[in-house]
């Protein structure tokens, strides 16, 4: 449809309202209110568009509409314009197939001719058959109180014809949409109620009622003051108010502020704080309280604690013993003073001085006294009696202590005291380094010293006797080491009191082994020691170096544990590096293999070795070299016994396995013909461990430094075509050690990245320990 025929429709409308067809005097749009000539343009759908043309239409086709328009001024050329905006709009609507899309461009335009084609064309009909309202009774003000609710702001007014419609606005103009519904208020305010009598199309003029809603009462309002001494705290009124209301204060009753005045000295009489109390909707209170502080009467904070009688000898005894601290001013301010006699110094005598000169220097009766001066805000305190002291001389105690050495039974053994004792009896005691273990007898093997003393009483001085002993047993070390030769050990460290102690001891290992909670059972070798500790050595895998060990020492005497210890190899060696000790590198090297094991074979790996800050290293670039190649054996053409490859172990011990396959051929009796020769002993093929690879033999296990070591030959003889060691088709196997199986590894492209970085690993540990024992060499 083209735009010529849309806009026909709008120029013919506003050529009839143009030339006077239409009235032109009429103020449609103030008529219509909501309904306007002109539409304004909006987002809508086709089904919006449908449903206004089928408005359109059914208005148009009832005769009684279009002959009443006919007989309107200028009633044709409107019937006109809304007939082709009819059309327009089916036209447009016969290429729509979905009635919820929104309209075009285009589509907006036709829909808004229609619109403003059929609201002109109603306007038009209406306005000549309806009489203008008049209002016979205007709405009045209530001019409510403020209640919390929403109140009708004017009564209903009345019209001759039609309806009283209402709006609020301002004092010059309504602003809200005219209703019928009656203008309501919440909040205390003036009020501007516009209202105009309605019928149809036509209004009267409007007009306005000013309306206030008055704040309502404000109550539950009470204020308090303070009257009182001194007591070194701020005062200020309180003002209880309702929730949500605002307080203000002011000194002058002129200036107000959020802030309470408080007060903390003595105050020049009463002193007045006015305060103002402020609530959204309700009336403003205003009031006053007094605040008056007088001086106060000093006493103690804290008050000097006089000494308990005394057994005097021959040493000046002081008689107090904390001083005290006054309510209120500085300790400086009390003075104390000491006499014979039950009567006070004159509060000007010389003899007032500091708590520390208050002291007895002979047996009798101690009379202490003591006053505090006054203060600004305070009152002195004449000199009063803090109380008395005696001092009576006394004598020595004669008893004695003895605390024999002990085996351990698990039980705490106290001295003997022989003799009489007088006073209260305190023992504590003390390791042999001097550490003092309090007043509970130790029970762990060990050497000590007791300490008893004793109180005396008002005849006997003090007495303090001490004695050494030991108990006879043995004891964790705090310390851990780690060996790592041929294989990887934790060893804990056991302190014995002496070699006889140790007798038939043990440790009990446990410790979770791939799952499964393994014990093992160590006895304490008297020969392995590292200085003055027994090492009791737990080999471990590579994937079990941050696996807690839990250690318990037991003595044959004891069904429980003398000592418990839990530690793995990672807490010792990450304590070690951190400690930057001799064989720093090692341990690390060490932890990373670990780590790089447990990646590579899955093995515990929710807490890695090599997890630790500054542990890990990247051994991506790490090249394992053998310094002697490996020349892998070639089996003759159709031999029945061949070299199958070789592998690494490396559980707690790292050594070398070699497998070997025989042809399914081979008879028992030729079988039993193949022998293995290693050095200077020949075993016979069919002894040896067999698995589903094949028959291997384990090389013994080589020390962590020496694992690049060339292994002694191995010859593989005794099937036909081999007959003897030195046969020329003989099995013959050299030159292979672990270096050279981490070198294969590291190079064979079918391995993961995992598998190649533990055997690099390896490799990196044999190196750093290979340097740290040629450094000590």
């Amino acid at each position: 449809m083209g735009n010529a025929c849309k806009r026909m429709t709008a120029s013919l409308l506003a050529f009839a309202i143009v030339a006077g067809t239409v009235p032109a005097n009429v103020n449609w749009e103030d008529a219509l209110w909501d309904t306007s000539i002109v539409a304004k343009a909006a987002n809508h759908t086709a089904s919006g568009l449908r449903s206004l043309s089928t408005s359109a239409n059914q208005w148009y086709s009832d005769d009684s509409n279009t002959t009443a328009l006919n007989e309107v001024n200028g009633g044709a050329a409107l019937l006109n314009a809304l007939h082709i905006a009819i059309m327009n709009a089916d036209v447009y609507l016969n290429s729509i197939y979905d009635d919820a899309s929104s309209l075009d461009q285009n589509g907006e335009e036709i829909y808004t001719t229609l619109e403003t084609a059929f609201n002109s064309a109603k306007a038009a009909l209406n306005g000549s058959t309806q009489t203008a309202p008049t209002v016979t009774t205007a709405p009045s003000a209530l001019n409510p109180t403020y209640s919390g609710s929403a109140q009708a702001l004017v009564s209903a007014g009345t019209a001759s014809s039609g309806t009283i419609y209402y709006a609020l606005g301002t004092d010059t103009a309504a602003i809200g949409t005219y209703s019928t519904t009656i203008p309501s208020g919440k909040n205390a305010d003036i009020y501007y109620v516009w209202y105009k009598a309605v019928n149809g199309e036509k209004a009267s003029v409007a007009a306005c009622v000013p309306v206030t809603i008055k704040p309502a009462s404000l109550t539950g309002i009470s204020a308090t003051g303070f009257t009182g001494q001194y007591d070194g705290a701020p005062h200020s009124i309180t003002v209880t108010a309702p929730v949500a209301a605002t307080i203000t204060y002011s000194t002058d009753g002129v200036n107000y502020s959020a802030t309470d005045p408080t007060f903390q000295g003595v105050t020049n009489g009463a002193q007045t704080v006015y305060y103002k109390v402020t609530k959204a909707n309700y009336t403003t209170v205003t009031g006053s309280a007094t605040i008056t502080i007088t001086k106060a009467d000093n006493s103690w904070n804290t008050a000097p604690v006089l000494v308990s009688d005394q057994y005097y000898d021959d040493t000046e005894i002081p008689l107090i013993t904390p001083p005290g601290t006054p309510r209120f001013g500085e300790a400086t301010a009390v003075k104390y003073a000491v006499t014979t006699s039950d009567t006070a110094p004159a509060a000007d005598a010389e003899s007032w001085t500091t708590y520390d000169n208050i002291k007895a220097d002979a047996a009798g009766t101690y009379y202490v006294w003591y006053k505090i001066a006054e203060g600004t805000d305070w009152n002195a305190v004449a000199p009063t009696k803090l109380g008395t002291v005696t001092v009576t001389n006394k004598s020595e105690q004669t008893w004695t202590l003895s605390m024999p050495d002990y085996v351990y039974d698990g039980t705490a053994h106290e001295p003997t005291i022989n003799g009489t004792a007088y006073g209260k009896l305190t023992y504590t005691y003390f390791t042999s380094a001097g550490v003092c273990l309090g007043n509970t007898a130790p029970t762990e093997p060990g050497d000590y010293r007791v300490s008893v003393s004793s109180s005396g009483d008002e005849t006997h001085y003090s007495k303090l006797e001490s004695a050494e002993y030991t108990i006879k047993g043995a004891k964790f070390s705090t310390g851990n080491t780690v060996s790592f030769k041929e294989k990887v050990e934790f060893n804990f460290l056991v302190e014995a009191t002496d070699v006889d102690s140790i007798e038939g001891a043990y440790v009990v290992f446990t410790y979770d082994h791939y799952g499964t909670t393994t014990t093992v059972k160590k006895p304490i070798n008297k020969s392995d020691k590292n200085g003055k500790y027994y090492r009791v050595r737990l080999p471990l895998t590579a994937s079990e170096m941050a696996i807690d060990i839990k250690a318990e020492l037991y003595l044959p005497t004891l069904d429980k544990p003398v000592d418990t210890k839990t530690r793995s190899i990672k807490d010792y060696a990450e304590a070690a590096i951190k400690s930057n000790l001799d064989g720093a590198e090692v341990l690390k090297a060490m932890l990373n293999y670990g780590g790089y094991t447990q990646t590579a074979l899955s093995n515990n790996t929710t807490l890695l070795a090599n997890s630790g800050e500054g542990i890990l290293t990247d051994v991506s670039n790490v090249a394992p070299k053998s310094e002697t190649p490996f020349v892998r054996p070639i089996a003759a053409q159709g031999a029945k016994v061949t070299y199958k490859g070789s592998t690494v172990i490396t559980t707690s011990d790292v050594f070398v396995r070699h497998y070997f396959t025989v042809a399914t051929t081979l008879t028992t009796a030729e079988l039993n013909a193949v022998k293995i020769q290693v050095g200077d002993k020949v075993l016979a093929l069919k002894d040896l461990p067999k698995n589903k690879t094949g028959y291997y033999y384990d090389v013994a296990p080589q020390l962590a430094y020496e694992l690049d070591k060339e292994n002694g030959k191995i010859v593989v003889y005794g099937f036909e075509g081999s007959e003897t060691a030195d046969s020329e088709n003989a099995i013959i196997i050299e030159n292979y050690n672990v270096i050279d199986y981490c070198e294969a590894i590291a190079n064979n492209a079918n391995q993961s990245a995992a598998n190649k970085n533990m055997v690099k690993a390896l490799y990196a540990y044999y190196k750093a320990a290979k340097a740290y024992v040629d450094k000590r060499a």
